[in-house]
This record gives C-alpha cells, structure tokens and sequence, in this order.
C-alpha cells in the first residue's frame, strides 16, 4: 500500500511539472508572437534565440530605398564607416539610393561593387562610427540550421524557421541586363513565413551574427551563405570589385531527378560558355553535364562555387562532362573573372 502511495506522489509531481514546463514554453510563445514567425531557433548548443538575435542586430539592420515604384529591402551594416551589404536585386534598375539608418536618419548611398555569382551588392553611405555587424562565416546553412530573417521595412519584421533546403538554386533578375534572368547557385532555401522588405535582408543565427543574406525573396524566400560569401565581401570593402576564378561557362546546379534523367548521380547542367575561353576549347557545349572538378563529385553537398575558390587562376582543373552522346575527361585552366559596379 505504501508503495502505491509513493507512486501516486510521484505521478502527481510529474504532472505538475509537466503542466509547468507546458505553461512557460507558452508564456514565450505569448511574449514572441508579435515579433517572431516560428521559434524558437533550433541551435545545437546555443542558449541564444530570437530575441537576443533581434537586440544583437537591430542597430545595424538598415531600410533600402531605391526612388523607384519598387518597395526597396534591408540591408546589413557590415563596416562601421559606412559600407552596407544588400541583395543585388535591391539596387538593380534603382534611380536613386538612399539608406534609412537605425536612428532614422537618410543618407544617400552608392554602389560600391557587386558580387553575381553569389547575388550580393555592397553600398557606402557617407558616415561612421556606424555598428557594424558581425559577418559570421563559420558553420555553413545546412538543412534543419535554425534561422532568423530580419527585415526593416516597413519595421523591423522578425521571421523565424530553418533551412528547409541547403546547396539549391534560383533565378533572379540579371541585374546588368533588365529582362534577363541568371541563375544563383548553392543557396539555401528558407522555411521563414513571409514578411515585407525581406528581399537583402540579414539572416541570423540565434547569436545574432550575420550567417547569411536573402538574395530572393516571395512565397519562396533564399538565403546566399555567409560561407561562401564573406571572401567577397572583404574583396569588396578593400577594392571595390570582386575577383575569382572561373571555368569560362555558366551552369546550375541539377536536382536528384534531373541528374537522374541525364543518367548521372549527381552534377551541374552548362548553361552557356563563354566564346573562345578555354572551356570552349576543350570542347565543352551547352547542355552538357560535368560530373566531377578536381576529384570531387559535383553532388549538391559538395557545390563547385567553393571548389574553384580554393583555386588559383590558371591551375589546371581535370573535369569529368557527360554529353549526350558520351562521357569525357578534360582538363580546363582557370581564368580570372571580375564582378565590378554594375549600377
């Protein structure tokens, strides 16, 4: 009998403990509702969340007005004498550039230079003393990384969620050629509910460090990663350009089944070469399908982009090219590309 007793006591505390933990975890809910999408962001390890990220980033998310019918977007503060980083597609067209600080106050900005291949422009306002954010390349966006998105128009508007998907790719609007679309790969794409002027805004992680940029915005909302990105970035800041090695063609990214139809595991699709570079002259053709650069599987996990940037220009890349009627091995020299102002 004492023992059923003993038992009962124990059933009874778990009970009260279970309906407390159940009322705090909606006591948050309740106090993040008006400010978070989703949360709280799953880190491993990391006691942060949204609203240490938010109280971290606030005085350096900035509002992006381009004097055209368009809503403008974000910005981040990336230097404190006055350098903003934005999605290319913000200032893309723009008649006229200004940057709502956190304090309020416009100022106009130039374009400094911008980065394509990853979708990235980097403004300059004419201040300092400005706080600049952390630009946090270390861990990579890997599916299920928790995430915020911290937009500041028409306020700052907080969305929280995850990546739902990581090394994918979109197309946005070719900046330098109005009408024409280009194709950005290894992004990430974002399960974030959708909120105004997210397009170039900041994603975080739970510490408040920028681990990321929105490039695309919409129903679908994708994020370039600061992994990749933050090399380009200090180019950038320092030169006002840009500068990488590259193949001489463009391409994307294959899913599973589109590789799949192609007869290979995994790849990217050539989308066009440039005329006369020596991926022409090694033979490579729109349409076909390269497998492999120097040793590695081109699956989704292993993107090209952070291949060739560990590159030097002109060393020698052995490539593995599935065409439609064969599969061949070349090897192609890496010549210097430059992204330079294109506004």
């Amino acid at each position: 009998m004492r023992i059923l007793q003993v038992l009962g006591i124990l059933l009874l505390a778990a009970a009260v403990a279970a309906a407390v933990s159940y009322a705090v975890v909606n006591l948050q809910r309740r106090d993040t509702t008006a400010t978070v999408a989703r949360g709280p962001l799953p880190q491993g390890g990391q006691a942060d969340g949204p609203q240490t990220a938010a109280q971290r980033a606030a005085d350096s998310v900035v509002r992006i007005a381009t004097g055209t019918a368009s809503a403008g977007g974000s910005g981040t503060i990336v230097d404190s004498r006055g350098y903003v980083l934005t999605a290319e597609t913000v200032v893309a067209g723009a008649a006229g550039l200004s940057v709502v600080l956190p304090s309020g106050k416009t100022m106009p900005a130039l374009v400094v230079g911008t980065d394509p291949a990853e979708g990235l422009a980097l403004l300059k306002v004419e201040a300092t003393n400005l706080k600049a954010l952390q630009v946090f390349g270390g861990t990579p966006l890997e599916t299920g990384s928790g995430v915020a998105v911290m937009a500041a128009l028409p306020g700052f508007q907080m969305a929280v969620g995850a990546v739902a998907t990581a090394h994918t790719t979109t197309t946005v609007v070719d900046a330098a050629q109005p009408g024409r679309q280009v194709v950005l790969n290894d992004v990430a794409a974002l399960d974030v509910a959708q909120r105004d002027g997210q397009l170039g805004a900041p994603i975080l992680d739970g510490a408040g460090r920028l681990i990321g940029m929105v490039v695309s915005a919409g129903p679908q909302v994708y994020g370039v990663d600061m992994a990749d990105a933050q090399p380009s970035v200090q180019q950038l800041i320092d030169t006002g350009h840009v500068s990488f090695p590259s193949l001489g063609f463009d391409y994307r990214q294959l899913t599973a089944s589109e590789a799949s139809g192609h007869g290979v595991a995994a790849g990217v699709e050539v989308l066009a070469v440039v005329a006369g570079g020596a991926a022409a002259q090694a033979g490579i053709a729109v349409g076909d399908v390269v497998v492999s650069a120097n040793g590695t599987n081109l699956d989704p996990a292993h993107p090209l982009i952070r291949i060739l940037r560990g590159m030097s220009v002109r060393q020698s890349v052995p490539l593995s090219v599935k065409t439609p009627s064969t599969t061949k091995r070349v090897s192609v020299p890496l010549a210097l590309a430059l992204a330079l102002v294109s506004s």
